[in-house]
């Protein structure tokens, strides 16, 4: 919550209102569709939404490219990792 409401976005309360708010429409308008959307990810795109209002410059996108490559390098490792373990372990149990 401290990275997307202060080094992210300096985030005033009624800023964090229409982001929570815009959060929860876009949760909503998913549900009634069936596709499931992750709350995290929702915030992490109103937060720069308001920033963008406020003026990019107001965004810090250094802690935006750590959160995006957060989202995408964590699956990426954990399949390299399971491809390694899976290749090992078979070699391992195969002798």
């Amino acid at each position: 919550m401290i990275t997307i409401g202060k080094k992210l976005v300096k985030l005033d309360p009624y800023s964090g209102l229409v982001a929570v708010l815009s959060e929860s429409v876009i949760i909503h308008i998913y549900a009634i569709i069936g596709v499931p959307v992750s709350s995290s990810q929702a915030i992490v795109g109103a937060v720069p939404g308001i920033g963008v209002l406020k003026g990019v410059q107001t965004i810090h996108f250094r802690v935006l490219f750590g959160i995006v490559f957060g989202w995408l390098g964590t699956p990426l490792i954990a399949g390299f990792l399971s491809y390694g373990i899976f290749i090992t372990a078979r070699m391992l149990l195969l002798r």
